[in-house]
Formats: structure tokens, sequence, C-alpha cells
């Protein structure tokens, strides 16, 4: 069973619980923290911040659930540097599958106009941009994983984040 939540519902641990306690094999519950960062969030009107998102997180991985993230790339007034960050703060997280997505305009709305009106506040990200941000993390989990040496890592900083993921995963994993 996979359930997608908004992070600002998960206020109680009573909604945990009672998903922990269905008879499911697998119960994965997915959240949308779309950004790291708290300005961010506020320009988007998410009505969570981080802090909230981490709370979550952290309740339902404490009640053996599947933990999953969805984050958006290229929110308006983030840097290139600043999801590179944003990777090290995500991999703090006891999350069992991360999912990025790419800024979507949908026509009418105030994002699009936004976008119109001041392009230079969105990031315009490629393909290859976009690679190379996943390619980054999983490099060094692989690297680190054949070799047990931190000292080609890009993310010297989560080398213990990095051990335990490839602890947890096999090379089928990642």
């Amino acid at each position: 069973m996979d359930i997608l939540d908004y992070i600002d519902c998960i206020d109680d641990k009573e909604k945990l619980d009672f998903i922990s306690s269905l008879p499911c094999k697998v119960k994965t519950v997915e959240f949308g923290i779309e950004s790291c960062y708290d300005s961010t969030l506020r320009e988007i009107n998410r009505g969570h911040d981080f802090a909230c998102a981490q709370k979550a997180v952290r309740l339902a991985a404490e009640r053996g659930l599947d933990v999953g993230a969805h984050f958006i790339l290229g929110l308006p007034l983030e840097t290139r540097e600043m999801m590179l960050e944003e990777c090290a703060k995500i991999n703090e997280l006891p999350l069992t599958s991360i999912k990025f997505h790419q800024l979507q305009f949908v026509k009418g709305t105030v994002m699009e106009k936004r976008f119109h009106e001041h392009p230079d506040e969105f990031l315009r990200l490629s393909l290859d941009d976009y690679l190379d941000l996943m390619q980054m993390w999983y490099r060094d989990v692989l690297m680190y994983k054949a070799t047990q040496d931190a000292g080609d890592l890009t993310f010297k900083d989560e080398l213990s984040d990095i051990r335990k993921q490839a602890d947890r995963a096999g090379y089928e994993g990642i």
C-alpha cells in the first residue's frame, strides 16, 4: 500500500500508528516535501516548513514504514549550489525512496505568470543537469561500496549517510 499525504496532515502519531497497524506487507508513506528551504516553501505557499517535513518523515520511519519524499528541482530563487546542498539535507532523512520532479508550469497559474514576468528567478536545468545531480550521489554510494575509501567522494561530509546507504542497499538496489 502506498499513501501520499501532505506533511502538515501528519500532526500527530495516531494516523501513522493506524497506517503501521494495517495488515499489509509493505506500507509506504510518501510526502511532497518539494524543497529543504523554508524561504522557497513560503514562496510557493506549501503550508509547511522543512522542520515539519523532518518530523513527519522521522515519525513515519520510527513506525517501521517505508518513507518516500518528493522534491521539485528548479523552484524560484533556488540556485544550482542550493540544489547540491539540498542533496546533503535529503541524505540526513531516513528515506527509503526519493522522487525528483522538474518544475512544471501549468497555463494560467500564478507560477506560469511569474515565470513569464521574472524568468531570471528560475534556474533552467537541462536533462544533463538533472542527471548530474542524481549521478553524484549514487556515484559516491557505489564508489564507497566498492573501495571503502572516502578520498574521492563528492559528498565527504555525508560519509556516515553514504555508509548507511551502502550497507543497506545491494548493487541491485542502487
